[in-house]
């Protein structure tokens, strides 16, 4: 039975490259270990690039929409590109940050602020620099300090902003989740099990943040390489066909 399939198998791969090849397209597939199907996608993705060619001028012109490390969210730009942005674009761009570009905490508090932002995305940042009871303990340990944030000051400030918002169940959406949605449910353990200890918490996020979070993917119409965020491309093109 084993042979049987590997014998379909190579005759579904010879029958795919055999029809690549008579359009004399991506011969060098030959040489990897592509799956008949890898093979197939392969050559949609060809004829579909030759079929909107005619169209990527016009793409590309305006496909750079901003660089978020070299563009304040507090300027012109700034504020024209976070107008466009719905909660899938938030999330989405949220999830890219890390925390090394010079607007990178900008950007963050920029997002926490938005009137669409999702309140999955507000775990996912308040989760997602450091552990909020880690950064806890260095608050605890330095209250009497004339600095007592010390290097945690965007984690106190962006942790705030959302600890409020959470409060106010001000978040637009309960539509996506952190990447690691168990660390949600980890930390109301590590919630109560600080307060039980008779800990100060300066984070105390009520139960009503715990719930109804749907866990969907964010479907941006946005993408993101490096600082530069583009536009989508197979959005641009399904909005342009409309």
């Amino acid at each position: 039975m084993l042979k049987v399939s590997k014998l379909i198998f190579n005759f579904k791969r010879k029958r795919a490259l055999r029809k690549l090849n008579k359009a004399n397209t991506f011969k060098k597939l030959q040489l990897l270990y592509s799956t008949p199907e890898e093979i197939v996608e392969a050559e949609r993705n060809a004829e579909r690039w030759k079929a909107t060619k005619h169209l990527r001028p016009d793409w590309e012109a305006t496909a750079h929409v901003i660089n978020m490390h070299e563009t304040s969210p507090d300027s012109a730009g700034g504020q024209a590109f976070l107008n466009t942005l719905d909660a899938h674009d938030i999330h989405y761009l949220a999830r890219q940050i890390c925390y090394d570009g010079m607007y990178d905490e900008a950007w963050v508090l920029a997002f926490v602020k938005h009137p669409e932002c999702d309140l999955g995305t507000g775990w996912l940042l308040f989760l997602g620099s450091g552990s909020p009871m880690s950064i806890e303990k260095y608050l605890r340990d330095n209250a009497d300090k004339d600095k007592p944030f010390g290097i945690f000051k965007d984690d106190v400030e962006r942790n705030d902003i959302i600890l409020a918002r959470m409060k106010a169940c001000d978040f637009f959406t309960r539509d996506f989740a952190p990447n690691d949605p168990k660390r949600i449910r980890e930390y109301k353990v590590e919630m109560k099990d600080a307060l039980s200890e008779g800990k100060s918490l300066r984070w105390q996020v009520p139960d009503d943040a715990f719930k109804g979070l749907r866990g969907f993917d964010a479907k941006s119409k946005y993408e993101q390489s490096f600082d530069d965020v583009l536009i989508n491309f197979d959005l641009w093109l399904a909005n342009r066909q409309k």
